[in-house]
């Protein structure tokens, strides 16, 4: 199913929301990319961003609870997350944060995956713009099929946003 998530030219404010425990530089910015580039792919303004790396739920999200704050006040109406387990990894509290942002107004625009990518060892270090660690051949090939497919249609005012 594609979403139109495009409102009037100006009206739409939108934030991405990113938690990892512990902290996780990388993978955070791996995220942070992917979020960026979904709002890119939707048409979306620059998403404003909110980060609690390196905290548990269950210790205080001060980024989640200023999210919340500027959503209950209407200065954004559009989240990106990576996935619910952003707000918390127990199934039940993730969905419950989720429902209160949708009634407090806000659309949530998840990461569309197929299936978890699984994270494999490491093999020897590949130039990539930059050498870094690469990854294990299996877990290329599934990151390479997810980027690769084809991109459906873009949304149109007949999709009902």
């Amino acid at each position: 199913m594609v979403m139109h998530v495009r409102q009037q030219a100006g009206s739409l404010h939108t934030a991405l929301y990113l938690r990892c425990y512990p902290h996780d530089p990388t993978g955070m910015e791996f995220h942070r990319r992917a979020m960026r580039r979904l709002a890119q792919w939707y048409g979306l303004p620059a998403p404003s961003e909110y980060v609690d790396n390196g905290l548990r739920s269950r210790d205080g999200l001060p980024q989640l609870e200023n999210l919340v704050w500027q959503i209950a006040r209407g200065r954004i109406d559009m989240l990106l997350i990576p996935g619910p387990f952003v707000f918390a990894l127990d199934d039940r509290e993730a969905a419950d944060v989720a429902h209160r942002l949708r009634r407090l107004g806000c659309r949530l625009l998840e990461l569309p995956h197929s299936r978890p990518v699984r994270v494999g060892p490491l093999t020897r270090p590949v130039p990539l713009g930059g050498a870094r660690p690469a990854m294990a051949p299996r877990q290329r090939q599934e990151v390479v099929s997810l980027l690769s497919r084809e991109r459906p249609p873009r949304p149109t005012s007949a999709d009902g946003w």
